[in-house]
């Protein structure tokens, strides 16, 4: 099985790391950040000259690209992923894509012969290394079966949801859902810090209360002003928010909910702050964003 992984980000960079360690023993990599490559190590992997030098190597080719526009270069420049013979080959996109970006790469994808097929991930750096993502797809049935050897090495369940664009829908919809809850949180710690409430006894409360999930519990340590390493950073969230935000104009659908948060992060990012960890956006919101003037 010959993989290429395409945008060693974090969640490229485990990727890497999770395919080597579950034997596959031929992994083309490449980033359009040079300098990413050089800190994979690992005895299985063979850095490509570029995008098409991956795409021709590998039989499957999964893409992890963090904005449209980059992706859609990624597929069409001179010496991008469609730049030579692809005939045959299976680009499985896992990047948080808009829908509409991934109709429009399938149509490029199938011009050459080749398959695309949807497939972002539910997850963080650890699920990638334990094997335990979840995938909602997007595509063809035929191709998820000859995905199938691939994905059992990296998730614990997927689900075919629909056809090209679909899957990307829902991870939209969950990381918006996502970016709600933690809109409201930040809200709600900023007006019960502010009538003197304790942080320790605020948390508290809200482990108890029915909101209460798994990412609040493993987050509390640094909703108290610890440190964490970034998981999901917040001008990613921010993308994905925007990227559901035209998304549903595109359809009809009123975002007006989803704009607003998008401003909120956006305040944030605009500090120079959007590369922490989402679990610093309500202490970065008190401190930056609802201070007083003098």
């Amino acid at each position: 099985m010959k993989v290429g992984i395409i945008g060693l980000g974090r969640m490229g960079h485990a990727m890497v790391q999770r395919l080597s360690s579950q034997g596959v023993t031929d992994i083309f990599i490449w980033d359009r950040h040079g300098d990413r490559v050089n800190q994979v190590k690992s005895s299985n992997v063979r850095i490509g000259l570029n995008a098409s030098d991956v795409a021709k190597q590998s039989d499957f080719i999964m893409c992890m690209i963090n904005d449209d526009a980059g992706a859609v270069d990624l597929y069409k420049n001179h010496q991008g992923l469609l730049a030579g013979d692809v005939a045959g080959k299976l680009f499985i996109e896992m990047s948080t894509l808009q829908p509409r970006t991934l109709r429009y790469l399938e149509e490029l994808v199938l011009s050459k012969g080749a398959r695309l097929l949807g497939a972002p991930m539910m997850g963080s750096i650890p699920t990638v290394l334990e094997g335990k993502l979840f995938l909602p797809l997007g595509g063809n049935t035929e191709d998820i079966e000859r995905a199938k050897p691939i994905f059992n090495l990296i998730s614990r369940s997927t689900k075919h949801v629909g056809s090209i664009g679909q899957g990307h829908a829902a991870k939209l919809a969950v990381n918006l859902t996502m970016a709600a809850y933690l809109q409201a949180l930040t809200e709600g710690l900023a007006m019960a810090l502010a009538e003197g409430v304790s942080i320790d006894d605020l948390l508290e409360v809200l482990s108890e209360a029915p909101t209460a999930n798994g990412w609040l519990k493993s987050k509390i340590p640094v909703l108290k002003g610890g440190s964490s390493e970034t998981t999901l950073d917040i001008v990613s969230l921010r993308k994905d928010v925007i990227n559901a935000v035209a998304t549903g104009a595109l359809s009809g659908v009123p975002m007006s909910m989803a704009a607003s948060i998008a401003s909120s992060l956006s305040g944030v990012v605009a500090q120079g702050q959007g590369g922490r960890d989402l679990a610093t956006f309500p202490s970065l919101f008190r401190e930056t964003l609802t201070q007083k003037p003098a």
